[in-house]
């Protein structure tokens, strides 16, 4: 029984699996869908092999270029550098180069200042000397003129031909007269003697006229020693007129080697303005390069992230695109941001520059303007320093003068009293002027020889002439001299005066140049307020440019490292 079931299961078990593996017909059919199975497989093989190959030929053309690619960043990379540490040398030289250029702009306005104060020390010698010239000059011309005046006058009085015939002969007839008659004197020729000199001076009392010819030669004496000063004074100035025009050669010199330093340095400021400008040319070329291989790299670096994501795309073989989409987006996301910024940092760049280049046109015609009105300022104040200096010169020339005429009057008038008798003389003259009236009262018609004779020794003694002729032309050319000197103190009193009114005039202009010179140095100061007041806002600009293209480069440095 027990094998009868196990027949009878077994026989169950089997047609259960006849029926499962399809009957008799089931070697055939599933041979059939092996085979068929097979040629799917094998076509599905064929279809990734092809795909395999052409992602194979594919992905050695995308690493050629990847090393292509790479070997250009590299490049990049080092060109970036290599511009990088050029700005740096630029702008270190550019700092430099201002640096010099304020330098030197500073000992070129020191050396100007230095020159002007050298120019305007020799203009003022120069004013000062020719015054001092000048000066000289007239009166070296005033002394000729009263001297060829005095000789003219001298030369008025001379007698003609027939009156010194007839006076020499008159000499000869008296020389005769006094060989025969040693001792004994005519009478009547004193009286015609004294008839002369009293016609001439218009004094009738002889004692009066020799006071008058003492006072008169001490007149001439002062007069003679004072022209012997004048001449030693004439030749002091003449020495000193002598160094001063050496000095103003010397000065000269001085001033010329001066400018020539000046344009030497002037010259080689240009040449490094001309060479910084080239560099600066250069260095916007170079510039722009870099910023052709900027664009370059970036087309570059789009190309690698494209690559980078293939790469991902066939080592995982399609298994995270999704996952390589979002990332595409947020890197093309991230491109455009950083495009944006690279936009806006080229506009800020342009800005800047236009900025700094207005900046500095700016300060350029600042700077002109601000040369051009110190340049006007130094003219006016020069100016007004010399017309001061002319001023004071003609001052102190013409309170010279009226001192040297008050000196002169006061030794004149010292010269008289000095030459004034005391009043014991003067009572003895009167009493002998008394008894002498006395005298004559008694004898009108008869005069004393012995009176005439004591009075010509005494003025024999004092002139020490023997001569009456000879004594009464001298008096006679006194007198002459006497009345040139009056007209003469009358001249200069009117100059004197004229010179006053001129003094006054030139008190107001200097007052007047004066106020002009201050209006003038507060337009200049408040013109050098707002020019350092722009320079200020111009170094602030600079400044907040400088640290926006520092923030650019740290954006874009943050870029290039970025994968």
């Amino acid at each position: 029984m027990s094998i009868r079931k196990n027949v009878v299961t077994l026989l169950d078990y089997t047609l259960f699996l006849l029926a499962e593996t399809g009957g008799a017909n089931a070697s055939i059919t599933f041979n059939a869908n092996v085979r068929k199975q097979e040629r799917v497989l094998e076509n599905r093989l064929d279809t990734a092999l092809k795909r395999f190959n052409s992602l194979l030929a594919a992905n050695s053309l995308l690493r050629s270029e990847i090393d292509n690619l790479r070997n250009e960043r590299e490049r990049y990379e080092n060109l970036s550098q290599s511009s990088e540490n050029e700005l740096k040398n630029l702008r270190s030289q550019l700092v430099e180069c201002i640096d010099h250029s304020v330098i030197a702009y500073e000992q070129r306005k020191d050396a100007n200042a230095k020159a002007v104060m050298l120019q305007n020390k020799a203009e003022t010698d120069k004013i000062a000397a020719e015054a001092e010239m000048r000066e000289l000059e007239r009166q070296i011309s005033h002394d000729r003129k009263l001297r060829d005046f005095m000789k003219l006058k001298a030369q008025e009085r001379q007698e003609d031909e027939e009156l010194v015939t007839y006076r020499k002969r008159k000499e000869a007839e008296s020389a005769e007269k006094r060989r025969k008659d040693k001792e004994e004197h005519s009478v009547q020729a004193y009286e015609t003697k004294f008839r002369l000199i009293q016609e001439i001076s218009g004094e009738s009392d002889l004692r009066k006229l020799v006071d008058k010819f003492i006072e008169v030669e001490d007149k001439n004496f002062a007069l003679f020693n004072y022209v012997n000063e004048l001449n030693n004074q004439i030749e002091s100035l003449q020495e000193e007129i002598l160094d001063t025009k050496n000095r103003i050669s010397d000065f000269r010199n001085q001033s010329v080697e001066l400018e020539d330093e000046h344009r030497k340095k002037i010259k080689e400021l240009e040449q490094k303005r001309s060479q910084a400008i080239t560099l600066a040319n250069e260095y916007e070329e170079k510039t722009q390069i870099t910023k052709k291989i900027l664009d370059q790299c970036r087309s570059k670096r789009v190309l690698e992230n494209r690559l980078d994501t293939a790469l991902k795309r066939f080592n995982s073989l399609l298994a995270a695109n999704s996952l390589l989409r979002s990332e595409i987006d947020n890197l093309r996301n991230e491109r455009e941001r950083y495009e944006n910024l690279s936009q806006s940092s080229e506009n800020e760049l342009k800005n800047l520059r236009s900025q700094l280049v207005e900046c500095i046109d700016h300060s350029v015609i600042a700077y002109e303007q601000r040369k051009d009105a110190n340049a006007k300022a130094v003219m006016l104040q020069n100016k007004a320093e010399t017309d001061k200096i002319a001023a004071e010169a003609e001052m102190r020339e013409l309170e010279r003068q009226i001192s040297h005429d008050r000196k002169l009057r006061d030794f004149m008038k010292l010269k008289a009293q000095e030459r004034q008798e005391d009043e014991e003389l003067v009572t003895y003259r009167k009493r002998k002027e008394a008894e002498s009236a006395e005298k004559r009262r008694k004898d009108k018609e008869e005069h004393s020889v012995q009176a005439y004779e004591t009075k010509f020794r005494l003025i024999q003694e004092i002139s020490g002439e023997s001569d009456l002729r000879k004594l009464v032309d001298k008096f006679i050319e006194v007198e002459d001299k006497n009345f040139a000197l009056f007209n003469y103190v009358n001249e200069l009193n009117n100059q004197i005066e004229s010179l006053q009114e001129e003094i006054l005039d030139t008190k107001n202009r200097i007052s007047d140049f004066r106020n002009q010179s201050v209006e003038l140095e507060d337009e200049h100061r408040k013109k050098i307020k707002e020019l350092e007041q722009k320079r200020s806002q111009a170094i602030t600009l600079a400044n907040e440019y400088e640290e926006k293209t520092q923030i650019t480069k740290k954006i874009l440095d943050q870029c290039r490292s970025s994968p």
